[in-house]
């Protein structure tokens, strides 16, 4: 074994990829060297062109090129290769192991199989000497291999479920955990860090085909790869290339080393990140657009100090995370939208972790209860249903308002608690709400993430059947938006309808695609937007809109509801323009159940004509 430098680079998918040397080798070596006398010892990995020592003993080598080693004549053989003295032996005298100042005389070695593995190591020992090498010997060797095949399976193993502890599965790439360990191991030398946190837009909607989804994560990982380090004026910088990780769900992290000029990158990053990511990707005839919200966070900004003293890699992916929550809030009109980590940041997202706390405990006591608004029949002007809305009275803040806290139940796990809690309270109420054998609707509000779930219709089914109240009577209202999303959204709707139900698209007119994709949405209502309602009777051109929406409607047999009529102006507008129903503080606030019920039994004819002036005010409407 010739003593090469070990400067050569290793094959690409050298077979001693997944295994490593470890003290229980090191001690298998120098037992062999021990047993049988020799100075040198080792488990060698044969690549096409290479050979590599993952442990030696005495042989001052790592590797070295495969024709250079008796290694691979031993590999040739299958059943091992004594040579006692390679000098005096005409097949080894001229072998480049067998020259040189280091030529070896002596060499035994033994190729050996790793349970599920391709490998074919090969233990070996030598000498500069020639040696004898009887059977008994041999076979010693070879209960030393068993005991090496035995070691490295389950190394291997180990390695194994180490490395996928720390590996994306989908796109191989270091997870969050990885990600954050190879951060702090760079943390340890004392460099400043950047970490840019990225989304891509509109993944749950790619996400819905799962092959187009991996293709997509897979050229976006892609392309990732293709940024460098950090440049530093009009030169990169030197040091490690970034670290590159795939979180989960359309998002990724890059880290970055640096020095105190970390927060002047920033900028530069994200334009990198939209450089690469810029031309859309055209997948299976479908285009997919790579635009993304980035967050980012240094060790040197946003009041967190530098230094290895500064927070580990758990805590700076943390960090580029909220940034990022930021971006994703306040999206504008770019291609790729950032934010770089500040402190108030961090104060923002302690408050929400508070918030969010206090939500799931009302949920949990039912202190958020549902509030319910009159929908009026613009042709009898009889109370028709109501809309179901969320109110939640806080012990010690008073109202939190349905703004604040809906996108908050949104951005957790709790949109279905909360979607639960008023579901079951009002579908329990209704038939209380009955006069003369004529039971109201309810119109209750779904998130865009029920859209995603398949099980959502059996839990209102099964609401409904243990209050006694008849599907067709519970209308569903989704927005346009959340709905033109998604094609699974679309498949949620025809279950819902299937099982009874009747749909109602909110804030018509106000999305991307209604015109287009209409025919598409099994809906029975169309609900339009408050903001034409405001306008129909100050402009004009509004009211041709509303118009038309009204004439649409009827002509594809759909019903119609006018939201947010306030004067006496608006409701004969909407009623002329042939809107079926009303909603708004015209005719009723939204209103707890036990004021409701004292609504009721104020009027001589609950479901007769609406009175304006007696819905109470209340402080969370």
């Amino acid at each position: 074994m010739n003593p090469i430098a070990p400067s050569f680079p290793l094959q690409p998918r050298c077979p001693a990829e997944g295994f490593e040397a470890d003290e229980g080798l090191e001690a298998l070596l120098e037992l062999a060297a021990e047993t049988f006398e020799v100075p040198m010892a080792a488990i060698t990995f044969l690549g096409p062109a290479r050979a590599r020592l993952l442990v030696e003993r005495g042989c001052g080598v790592r590797e070295l090129p495969r024709a250079a080693t008796f290694c691979d004549r031993a590999l040739a053989t299958g059943s091992g290769l004594v040579i006692r003295d390679a000098a005096a032996e005409a097949a080894f005298r001229d072998h480049p192991a067998a020259t040189g100042a280091s030529a070896l005389r002596f060499y035994a070695g033994l190729p050996f199989q790793i349970d599920g593995s391709d490998a074919t190591p090969v233990l070996c020992v030598a000498d500069r000497r020639s040696r004898d090498f009887p059977a008994p010997c041999l076979r010693r060797l070879g209960q030393l291999a068993v005991q090496a095949s035995r070691h490295l399976a389950l190394q291997r193993d180990l390695l194994l479920a180490r490395r996928l502890a720390h590996t994306d599965e989908g796109t191989g790439l270091l997870n969050a955990r990885g990600l954050c360990r190879a951060l702090d191991a760079r943390r340890a030398s004392g460099r400043d860090l950047l970490v840019a946190c990225l989304r891509l837009h509109r993944w749950n909607a790619v996400a819905e085909g799962t092959t187009a989804g991996d293709g997509v994560l897979a050229e976006a990982a892609n392309r990732l790869t293709r940024i460098g380090p950090l440049s530093t004026g009009s030169a990169r910088a030197g040091g490690p290339p970034p670290l590159l990780a795939s979180l989960g769900r359309g998002t990724f992290a890059i880290g970055f080393e640096g020095g105190p000029e970390l927060a002047d990158a920033a900028a530069l990053v994200s334009g990198e990140i939209a450089e690469v990511l810029r031309d859309d990707l055209v997948l299976r005839g479908q285009r997919f657009s790579l635009a993304a919200a980035v967050g980012l966070a240094t060790t040197t900004g946003g009041g967190l100090g530098g230094g290895r003293s500064g927070p580990s890699g758990r805590e700076i992916l943390s960090r580029a995370s909220l940034a990022l929550t930021d971006a994703r809030r306040n999206r504008g009109a770019g291609f790729v939208e950032s934010r770089l980590f500040d402190a108030p940041m961090l104060a923002k997202a302690r408050a929400s972790a508070t918030l969010e706390s206090e939500l799931r405990a009302s949920i949990d006591s039912g202190r958020v209860q549902p509030a319910f608004q009159p929908i009026v029949d613009l042709t009898s002007s009889r109370v028709a249903g109501y809309e179901i809305l969320a109110r939640w009275e806080h012990p010690e803040r008073g109202p939190i308002f349905p703004d604040v806290f809906i996108p908050l139940a949104e951005q957790t796990d709790l949109i279905e608690p909360l979607f639960a809690c008023l579901a079951r309270t009002a579908i329990h109420a209704l038939p209380s709400l009955s006069a003369d054998r004529h039971l109201p609707f309810l119109s209750l509000n779904l998130s865009k993430l029920q859209l995603h779930d398949g099980t959502l219709q059996d839990r209102i089914v099964g609401l409904c059947a243990d209050a006694g109240v008849p599907t067709h009577r519970i209308h569903l209202e989704l927005t346009e938006s959340d709905v033109a999303e998604s094609g699974e959204a679309t498949a949620t709707m025809h279950r819902l309808r299937a099982a009874g139900f009747e749909l109602m698209l909110d804030d018509f007119g106000t999305g991307t695609s209604s015109l287009s994709s209409l025919h598409d949405y099994p809906v029975q209502w169309l609900k339009i937007d408050r903001g034409f309602t405001v306008q129909a009777t100050r402009r004009r051109s509004v009211a041709i809109v509303a118009d038309a929406v009204a004439d649409l409607a009827r002509k594809l047999n759909l019903r119609t509801v006018a939201e947010g009529l306030e004067t006496a102006e608006e409701v004969p507008l909407f009623q002329a323009m042939g809107f079926d129903m009303g909603q708004g503080y015209r005719f009723g606030r939204p209103m707890p159940l036990p004021a409701l019920r004292a609504w009721h039994a104020s009027r001589a004819d609950p479901l007769g004509g609406w009175l304006p002036a007696e819905t109470p005010r209340h402080r969370a409407a």
